[in-house]
């Protein structure tokens, strides 16, 4: 039985982007909690914004997906 934990902010702000990119997406397909996953793609949108450029377009299909 796996337990999917939200991310911290220090997770969010500190985890490289290869790494985030799988728990997030791991996280959406095994709860469908599509509102935190949004709030992850948007801290993630201020992370970018911040100067890491590595999160320009940050997981795209993930975020079609969530609001298709």
């Amino acid at each position: 039985m796996n337990v999917i934990q939200t991310l911290s902010f220090r997770q969010l702000f500190n985890l490289k982007a290869k790494t985030l990119e799988q728990r997030i997406t791991n996280f959406y397909h095994e709860t469908q909690n599509s509102s935190v996953t949004i709030k992850y793609i948007l801290a993630l949108k201020v992370r970018c914004q911040l100067g890491a450029a590595e999160f320009d377009h940050f997981l795209k299909d993930l975020v079609r997906e969530v609001f298709m």
